[in-house]
């Protein structure tokens, strides 16, 4: 295949290319790698006496073609088989559709019954002749995006099956994952549905082994040798000073650990976990002063866009002073500045760069790379922490996450890390109020939003879904913006959710970080947000269908400044004793760790990972709960790997790693 860029597929442009970026794809291989949501069984064709109120297969002669029939809107198209009467309606249509529906022509119909036999807007087909039996299939439903249909994924990822010899050439349970991927996309309907989970299993021990593998690889060079990093100006002394503020002693304790490191001959792979605000950017601070120091740079990924700009700020005004040069690099950014900015980090001038997943780009050259300090990773993973490392020569790693694990996880998740731990936060932080209440009284629950407003302080408003849906019964973020947009008329209201596109979000989360905005109505995108200090509400709605984790993550958005905050859980009655207990465990707790450990043991491994819930959750296909089941043997296929056939493992990461990321070895 010439090109892995989606935009070899015949028919994807530049515009459908950045909407399925919006999924995550950007190579063939990406959408290959694209997993069914559902399937639609079209085995048999259901003769029109028998359909109920479900999916089917109909078909017949055409026999009537009216519109506006009756005075409904559209064109009805009615057709018969031996055993009855079907129509299909299309309320929207062109002269062409208008056109193909002949009397006598056979029309194929797959879809749900409005009422009775009537399809309206179905998937169909027209064939003037009689087409005998459907082909037997299943046919895959796809997790689309805004302009980009199932359908439309579908028929591209038909289309890249012709071409699938890229996929490395490994058996397992006696499948490779080319043949695998064909089954999962194209399930023979003979087989399904076991050779279909047979397939999807295949595809997700392959990711879970590339995981393995480049955990594997990591230790392997964990103790590589590399120029100790020392302290030779004092210039870490002078941040504290200037800083105006006492470490805690958990901060202490950790920047001691990271320094330690940084001083010794061996390039340093650590882990620092702590809850939101527990100071964690000043310990990476402490770091890239000492990588300044000796005359080395410093490069600091965040998972977005806004997130690396805040940083930058934070980073600008403890570090310049010092006279270390920090420099901004992000994908969004006008190309003339961003190939400024990308000579600066070649030449040197730029001492520390913050940035988005650009950093990892080919074109960023850096001149001599000793320390990547990665804020939030599990919104990386572990291939480009990996590939991170590779823009320098055994460069030190720091990885940040305010998302607690639990301890029992620790060593399967971060075995190529040693762990650092900040349990405890700066004096003055006013613990964070929680209440709970029943959707019963969300009345009072935005007559307090109100008095906070009225007291000039900000608000996040959270909900579960986007949109409403009468079977899910969750309330939707787009309803209570409307309503809440209705009912703070003369304050600015605000909305984000995942389906806006990134400059539509940034743009909303500025204006809320500026004050322009005063209560954001929010889907869980928000969960790694900005620092606003000014928001004190965290109001969840649907509380009780979220993991203690994530709860824990979205209430650290409030509480940055000195006011009392507050976080008001609002759930849906009734209540299950295990959501009861994990709402009562986030009202009396405020420690992270303690919340993990609560959500495993009451949830358990599967339900706390199986949503993408946890926050920690590095799989695009597989979920943490199957990797840790299956550690031991993904360990010894690794390690069998590595020292037999190298190169293939090289293959299999390379499977999983996103394009233009330049996976490193070393």
């Amino acid at each position: 295949m010439p090109s892995n860029l989606v935009t070899s597929i015949s028919g994807v442009g530049p515009q459908a290319a950045e909407r399925l970026n919006n999924l995550g794809i950007r190579t063939v291989t990406d959408l290959l790698l694209h997993m069914p949501r559902d399937y639609q069984d079209r085995t048999r064709r259901t003769l029109l006496r028998d359909v109920v109120d479900k999916e089917c297969v109909v078909q017949g002669t055409i026999v009537e073609v009216a519109e506006h029939y009756k005075n409904q809107r559209g064109i009805h198209v009615f057709f018969e088989d031996d055993t009855g009467r079907g129509a299909l309606r299309l309320l929207n249509y062109g002269s062409y559709q208008r056109n193909s529906f002949r009397i006598g022509s056979w029309l194929y119909v797959y879809g749900k019954p409005a009422y009775g036999n009537t399809f309206i807007h179905p998937q169909y087909r027209v064939f003037h002749e009689d087409p005998g039996e459907p082909t037997p299939e299943f046919r895959a439903v796809y997790p689309a995006t805004a302009g980009i249909s199932s359908a439309r994924l579908g028929a591209w990822i038909v289309q890249s099956l012709q071409e699938t010899a890229f996929f490395p050439k490994f058996h397992h349970d006696d499948l490779t994952l080319e043949q695998a991927v064909r089954e999962v996309h194209r399930p023979t309907p003979s087989a399904y549905p076991d050779s279909m989970h047979a397939a999807f299993e295949r595809v997700v021990f392959d990711e879970m082994l590339a995981f393995t593998l480049v955990q594997r690889r990591q230790r392997q060079h964990k103790d590589r040798e590399t120029d100790p990093l020392r302290s030779v100006e004092g210039l870490e002394e002078k941040l504290l000073h200037d800083l105006g503020f006492e470490l805690t002693g958990a901060q202490k304790r950790v920047a001691d650990e990271v320094l330690s490191d940084l001083s010794k001959p061996v390039a340093m792979r650590r882990l620092i976990q702590g809850d939101v605000g527990s100071g964690k950017t000043v310990v990476a601070a402490l770091a890239a002063i000492r990588a300044a120091e000796n005359d080395t740079q410093t490069a600091i990924m965040a998972p977005t866009e806004l997130l690396a700009e805040q940083h930058y700020q934070v980073f600008s005004e403890w570090l310049s002073p010092l006279g270390i040069e920090v420099g901004l690099l992000t994908s969004r950014m006008p190309t003339r500045q961003r190939r400024s900015q990308q000579d600066a980090i070649t030449n040197g001038h730029a001492q520390v760069v913050v940035g988005t997943h650009a950093l990892f780009q080919e074109k960023t050259i850096f001149k001599r790379l000793s320390l990547s300090i990665i804020d939030e990773q599990h919104r990386f993973g572990v291939h480009q922490r990996m590939q991170m490392t590779g823009k320098g020569e055994n460069a030190h790693q720091l990885v940040l996450t305010a998302t607690p694990i639990p301890r029992t996880l620790a060593l399967t998740m971060f075995g190529d890390l040693a762990v650092s731990t900040i349990d405890e936060l700066p004096p003055g932080r006013t613990p964070i109020r929680t209440t709970i209440h029943a959707n019963e009284v969300r009345e009072d629950v935005i007559a307090a939003v109100e008095q906070q407003l009225r007291n000039g302080q900000q608000v996040y408003w959270v909900c579960v879904a986007i949109d409403e849906n009468e079977e899910t019964n969750l309330s939707a973020s787009t309803t209570t913006f409307e309503q809440l947009k209705e009912r703070f008329r003369n304050i600015g209201v605000g909305h984000v959710n995942g389906r806006m596109k990134v400059d539509e979000k940034n743009e909303v989360m500025t204006a809320f970080r500026d004050g322009e905005v005063r209560l954001l109505v929010a889907t869980t995108v928000i969960e790694v947000g900005i620092d606003v200090s000014n928001a004190t509400v965290m109001v969840i709605e649907n509380a009780e269908r979220l993991g203690l984790a994530q709860l824990h993550q979205l209430r650290g958005r409030v509480g940055r400044g000195g006011e009392q905050s507050y976080c008001l859980l609002l759930y849906q009655t009734p209540l299950t004793g295990s959501s009861r207990e994990r709402l009562e465990a986030m009202r009396r707790s405020t420690d992270g760790f303690e919340l993990a450990e609560v959500d495993l043991k009451t949830r358990g491994m599967g339900q706390m990972f199986g949503n993408r819930q946890s926050g920690v959750d590095p799989f695009r296909v597989a979920s943490l709960a199957s990797f840790v089941e299956r550690y031991e043997e993904l360990g010894s296929v690794s390690e069998s790997l590595l020292k037999e056939n190298p190169s293939l493992a090289d293959e299999i990461i390379g499977t999983w790693t996103p394009e233009g990321q330049g996976y490193a070895a070393s």
